[in-house]
C-alpha cells in the first residue's frame, strides 16, 4: 500500500465507530514470526502470507462471518435486557 502500510489502516479502521466491527484480514509476504506476532497485536482478524490457498482465506472470512452474527445476537439480547431492566423500574415506581 503505498503511503501506508497495514498496522496503520488496522488502526484507522478500528478507530470509528462504524468501521469497528470490519473483518481485517492481512495478505503480506511477511512470513517472519516475529512480523506475525507484532502485527496480530495491532488488531486484525486474520494474517495470510501471500502463498495462501483461497481454501484458507475463505474459512477465515466464514469463521468471521459467525463472530460477527454471535455479536450482533449478543447485542440484541443486551439491549432486549436494558429494556426490561427500564420497564421493571418504572413499574416500581408508578
Amino acid at each position: 500500500m503505498p503511503g501506508s502500510d497495514g498496522i496503520e489502516l488496522i488502526h484507522r479502521i478500528r478507530k470509528k465507530s462504524d468501521t469497528a466491527f470490519t473483518c481485517v484480514i492481512l495478505l503480506t509476504g511477511q512470513s517472519a514470526t516475529e512480523n506475525i506476532v507484532m502485527v496480530m497485536d495491532n488488531g486484525p482478524d486474520a494474517y495470510l502470507i501471500k502463498t495462501a490457498d483461497t481454501g484458507d482465506l475463505r474459512a477465515r472470512i466464514q469463521a468471521r462471518h459467525r463472530i460477527v452474527r454471535l455479536e450482533r445476537r449478543l447485542e440484541m439480547r443486551r439491549d432486549a435486557a436494558a429494556t426490561l431492566q427500564c420497564s421493571a423500574a418504572e413499574a416500581m415506581h408508578t
